[in-house]
């Protein structure tokens, strides 16, 4: 499995974590819930690079665009201090004052290696 490339993020944004969850109706408003499967947890997050060169871009870019959503990677989260494997569903790159910006959407992926 691919490592991402070593370019620290400006910016974490958000990471979201859904649990994944079962929930069954009862009589008189009761629900009753239930974890639905392993790996219930699953994390989102919305990585920024700022102030980026043309190459530095590129290759963010290339490496996501060449995994097209479908092939996982390995990520290190700095804040987390640990690695997730990842899944990137959607990305934007900006250029402004002759300086880029790279948007990405992470998913946490759990399939085997």
């Amino acid at each position: 499995m691919l490592n991402f490339p070593s370019l620290l993020p400006t910016k974490i944004d958000a990471d979201k974590v859904k649990p994944r969850l079962r929930i069954t109706p009862l009589g008189d408003g009761y629900m009753q819930r239930e974890a639905d499967g392993l790996n219930t947890l699953r994390h989102y997050f919305t990585v920024s690079f700022i102030g980026l060169s043309e190459i530095e871009k590129d290759s963010l870019i290339n490496f996501v665009t060449e995994r097209t959503g479908l092939e996982a990677f390995l990520w290190y989260h700095p804040g987390e201090k640990r690695y997730f494997q990842i899944i990137c569903s959607e990305w934007q790159a900006n250029l402004q004052h002759n300086y880029w910006t790279v948007i990405l959407r992470f998913e946490e992926d759990f399939n085997p290696l």
